[in-house]
């Protein structure tokens, strides 16, 4: 015992069965609770490690298993990997700063910057690059805000930083610094000869404005830091009031995890065209939820809570069940349709994914390319690595692919020639003047042009009248589908139109 304490330079306990035997004199004053409460709670001694750096070991000695922990405070204000403030001491700084805004009438701002990407380098490159990576960044993220400004680490890839004394208006000051944060964090970093790049997100909370006090600024530009993650692409996001959100996703969860399990949960199915003779290729199915409280309640308004909060999955995993159900039903009835359905960004990330598909193809007794699964390009473009894989197994099953919302995201051509899929869905926003406006039509006609060149077939989305239906036609556009054609439709509905309609025999 005398041995280890000696080799860990800061206060020791050890502890039997959950029990502290030793405690060193200064134990108390550093921990500020006694080692019994690290012991029972965990998430406390896990807050309080941005302070003092834990050490802990289990072991068996004699028979007996013993737990020895040390918390070395060698500088505990200091983050010891980056050196810049840890969480504690950069409290005490927008305290102080808080407490100087008010007399002067002045405010104070708060940054909090997190970095992505950064388990790739960990999985790519081992510990000691990801380590080298976070303090590269934050020496550039230091040196890249204004003289005056705190700049702490919170952890690993998450930075902070203090805008203090600020007169007048802060929103330009304030993205200003947010975005000399996101350039620096985002410049080529090379570590072993390998190249890349990183992304940063960054929540802003300002005092007053959305903050009363030190605590409530550094809560608030984290959570715009968290929902800024949940965009796309490199932003800043000022904190809005999420404690009304964080409520309704909180009650929202619990609500979608009864729909699945009560089945609240429907399809409706919208049709696609090819034109112009008016035969139905295929048809997408489009979740709903009928909520007993609330009635038919918009996929916007709960999909990115289902993808938040991890309800997506098994949501999905009820869509895909529920479609091959579908087109098993429509193929016993002579109805031989393929089905489409979009599938999330959270789902590509679920490894029994395209398990799931292939369990459901077998038990519904259905060939796998009566199916379609549609990915976003946006997804398909910035996930290669999550993606590829994915779509790879998929067409190993036989199941179709497509990309959908072509044009609303960003495209890399070199990309889209590698992707190896069937159909390419062309955004809805492009067909709204398409018609009407020649530069919005030779759009539409490039976006055509690339898909035959790439022997994709392209269908158009969101054809609201007939004009648009017979540009598509000039065009030479074969596949369309919107509500001038045929509107999403219950299960019946659908089930009627496709024995009505021309078949693509």
């Amino acid at each position: 015992m005398g041995e280890l304490a000696e080799r860990l330079p800061a206060v020791l306990f050890v502890a039997e069965h959950g029990r502290p035997t030793y405690v060193s004199p200064a134990a108390t004053t550093l921990l500020g609770n006694p080692p019994e409460h690290y012991l029972a709670d965990p998430i406390a001694w896990e807050r309080d490690r941005v302070t003092l750096h834990e050490i802990s070991n289990t072991v068996k000695e004699d028979g007996t298993r013993r737990t020895y922990g040390a918390l070395v405070a060698a500088n505990p204000a200091l983050d010891p990997l980056t050196d810049l403030p840890a969480r504690g001491l950069l409290l005490e700084h927008v305290r102080a700063a808080v407490a100087r805004s008010r007399p002067a009438d002045t405010t104070v701002a708060v940054l909090h910057a997190g970095l992505d990407r950064l388990d790739l380098v960990a999985a790519g490159l081992g510990r000691d690059a990801y380590e080298a990576v976070i303090r590269e960044v934050a020496r550039r993220v230091r040196d890249a805000m204004p003289e005056t400004a705190i700049v702490a680490s919170l952890a690993d890839g998450e930075l902070a930083g203090l805008l203090a004394d600020i007169e007048g208006d802060p929103t330009t000051f304030v993205e200003a610094a947010a975005g000399h944060v996101i350039v620096a964090a985002g410049r080529p970093l090379e570590v072993d000869g390998e190249r890349f790049e990183l992304t940063a997100r960054v929540g802003a909370s300002v005092l007053a404005a959305d903050a009363a006090d030190e605590h409530a600024l550094l809560r608030h530009a984290d959570a715009a830091m968290r929902a800024a993650r949940r965009g796309d692409g490199n932003r800043v996001l000022f904190y809005e009031g999420g404690t009304a959100d964080a409520l309704e996703r909180l009650l929202m969860t619990g609500r979608l995890r009864r729909a699945v399990d009560e089945g609240e949960l429907l399809l409706h199915f919208q049709p696609i065209f090819r034109l112009p003779a008016g035969s139905v290729v295929a048809v997408e199915a489009l979740l709903r939820w009928r909520d007993p409280d609330r009635g038919l309640v918009p996929p916007l308004d709960f999909i990115p809570v289902a993808e938040y909060t991890g309800m997506i999955e098994p949501i999905g995993h009820w869509v895909v069940e529920t479609c091959c159900a579908q087109s098993a039903a429509w193929r016993a009835a002579g109805l031989d349709v393929p089905v489409s359905f979009n599938v999330s960004p959270r789902q590509f990330r679920d490894p029994a994914f395209v398990d799931v598909i292939e369990c459901e193809v077998e038990r519904h007794g259905i060939p796998a390319s009566a199916l379609i699964v549609e990915v976003t390009e946006s997804v398909a473009m910035r996930e290669p690595a999550c993606v590829e894989p994915v779509l790879e197994r998929l067409r190993g099953l036989g199941v179709r692919l497509a990309i959908d919302d072509f044009g609303a995201g960003y495209s890399s051509l070199a990309r889209l020639r590698e992707l190896e899929v069937d159909l390419l869905k062309i955004d809805r926003t492009f067909m709204a003047e398409a018609a009407t406006d020649p530069r919005a039509g030779r759009l539409v006609g490039a976006a055509l042009d690339l898909a035959a060149a790439l022997d994709m077939s392209a269908v158009a989305e969101g054809v609201e009248t007939e004009q648009q239906r017979r540009f598509l036609v000039d065009r030479g556009c074969a596949l369309a589908q919107g509500f001038h054609l045929a509107r999403p439709l219950p299960a019946a509905e659908a089930t009627a139109l496709l024995s009505a309609a021309p078949g693509d025999g």
